[in-house]
């Protein structure tokens, strides 16, 4: 999970929408809202944008169509709280997110969850109507430095090598994140919440660390030290706040003091 920089201002599509339809209206609410093609596309463009291309929670691309929902951080029904519509269309609620596992997307079915196991969906498919507003982290909050998370291999079935989110202790005790029960124990509700160490998952993220690797070495085997290579590859990687690379902070945790100069020169804030 890294830091969202969110837009201020919603997409006209849902500042219109909520001026027709005020709180007291029974249209007031997520699902008449996305009956509405057009603007449930506009919100999701802003949400993209906004998001650098990326799942808020565990950084897959976003693919449009196939693989992106809009998550609402609060849930937008409490169990004992129906009649309350207030965060179903606040934007500062509304996170665009991957389908979890859950939905297979022909482009990239390494993604679906085949045998449908719990354990392997992930992100916020698997919190139902729970509040975890004060327990997991909000990508709002999370801070732009330093990075809150790193990654270690580990084997898994069949011979396969994954690779595992863990928090960065150190790191998170710096953190600038003002929270009661520490940045720690928030950031490790998040992964374990969020399903973020399911099996599909690392394995993703093990493919990207080999490109990350393969990329340096392409660059050593040519002549370039180490440090260099390490410097062209975050400059290439961190160039367009856009379109992130998949599993971001992958990246800066494989490129280490690169990525934070780099990412520091262009005045990263999410």
């Amino acid at each position: 999970m890294k830091r969202i920089r969110k837009r201020n201002i919603p997409p006209s599509a849902l500042s219109d929408y909520i001026r027709d339809n005020p709180e007291t209206s029974d249209a007031h609410t997520w699902d008449a809202f996305r009956e509405g093609r057009t603007r449930l596309r506009e919100v999701q463009k802003a949400l993209s944008e906004d998001q650098g291309g990326l799942c808020a929670y565990c950084e897959l691309v976003l693919v449009p169509k196939f693989d992106f929902r809009v998550s609402h951080f609060h849930p937008k029904r409490v169990a004992g709280q129906e009649d309350d519509h207030s965060w179903e269309l606040r934007w500062d609620n509304m996170h665009g997110a991957c389908n979890g596992g859950t939905v297979y997307d022909f482009q990239h079915p390494d993604r679906f969850v085949e045998d449908n196991a719990e354990a392997n969906k992930h992100c916020d498919v698997v919190i139902g109507n729970e509040v975890l507003d004060n327990k997991i982290l909000n990508p709002l909050n999370v801070p732009a430095f330093p990075r809150l998370f790193r990654y270690s291999e580990v084997a898994l079935s069949a011979g396969r090598c994954g690779l595992k989110i863990e928090v960065d202790d150190r790191n998170c005790s710096n953190a600038k994140y003002l929270d009661e029960q520490g940045c720690v124990t928030r950031a490790q509700e998040t992964i374990d919440r969020l399903h973020l160490n399911s099996e599909n998952l690392r394995l993703m993220r093990q493919a990207t660390y080999e490109e990350i690797k393969n990329k340096i070495a392409e660059l050593t085997d040519s002549g370039i030290d180490l440090e260099e290579a390490m410097r062209q590859v975050a400059d290439v990687a961190f160039s367009n706040s856009s379109k992130w690379p998949e599993f971001f902070t992958v990246w800066r945790f494989a490129l280490r003091d690169k990525a934070e100069e780099k990412l520091k020169s262009i005045n990263f804030s999410g």
